[in-house]
C-alpha cells in the first residue's frame, strides 16, 4: 500500500514526458515506490493534445509524438499512474471546490446590469449581479475534487502537484497539501 497519494494535473504530468522546469521533481516522484500517482481520465486528452500541439509547432518530430503517446499508454497500462473516472462522489465534492474557487469582486465595483426578455411573457427586465472572478477551470475543479475524495480515504498523505497558481491557491483554501514542481527541487515528503 502506498504511503503518499499524489494527484497530478496535466501540466505536472507533462513534465515527465518533456524536459522543462520541474521535470526532475516529477521524474523523482515516479521513481518513488511509496507513492501512488493519480490522474483524472480527462487529463489524458489534455496530455495527448499537448503532444499534438508540440508536433504541430515543430517542437518535436512525428516519431517523438508517437513515442510520447506510447510512454503515456505504458504508464497507464503498467499502473504507474492510477486513472480516476469521474463519479457522483466527485460531482458532489465540486460544490466545495466551486465555493472556494469563485470570489465575488469587491463591493466597490458596480453591479452588472443585463436586460433580459422573458421568452414566455415577452416582458423585459433588468438582471443585476455582482461581478465574479473564476479562479480555476472546470477540469481543475474535478482534479481538486479527486484530491478531496482521496483525502477522505487516505488522510493528510494526499498532495496536489501543479504549477497553476490559481489552482494552488484554491487547494490551499481547501487545506489540500500542494507541491509546485516549478518552484521547488525537492519532494515535500
Amino acid at each position: 500500500m502506498s504511503k503518499w497519494h499524489c494527484v497530478l494535473d496535466a501540466s505536472a504530468l507533462l513534465k515527465k514526458y518533456r524536459e522543462e522546469t520541474g521535470s526532475d521533481l516529477i521524474k523523482a516522484l515516479f521513481n518513488r515506490t511509496d507513492c501512488a500517482i493519480h490522474i483524472l481520465n480527462v487529463t489524458i486528452p489534455e496530455v495527448t493534445g499537448a503532444f499534438v500541439r508540440w508536433r504541430l509547432s515543430n517542437d518535436i518530430q512525428p516519431t517523438d509524438r508517437e513515442r510520447l503517446k506510447d510512454l503515456l499508454v505504458a504508464d497507464i497500462r503498467d499502473y504507474n499512474v492510477v486513472v480516476h473516472n469521474i463519479t457522483h462522489r466527485n460531482i458532489v465534492k465540486t460544490d466545495d471546490v466551486w465555493t472556494k474557487s469563485i470570489t465575488v469582486k469587491p463591493s466597490s465595483q458596480p453591479e452588472l446590469e443585463k436586460r433580459i426578455d422573458c421568452p414566455l411573457c415577452k416582458k423585459s427586465f433588468v438582471l443585476k449581479t455582482k461581478p465574479m472572478k473564476l479562479r480555476v477551470g472546470p477540469i481543475d475543479i474535478l482534479v481538486l475534487s479527486v484530491c478531496l475524495e482521496l483525502r477522505a480515504s487516505y488522510g493528510n498523505n494526499v498532495y496536489l502537484f501543479s504549477s497553476d497558481g490559481h489552482m494552488l491557491k484554491v487547494a490551499n483554501k481547501l487545506n489540500i497539501k500542494t507541491c509546485d514542481p516549478e518552484a521547488t527541487t525537492q519532494l515535500p515528503f
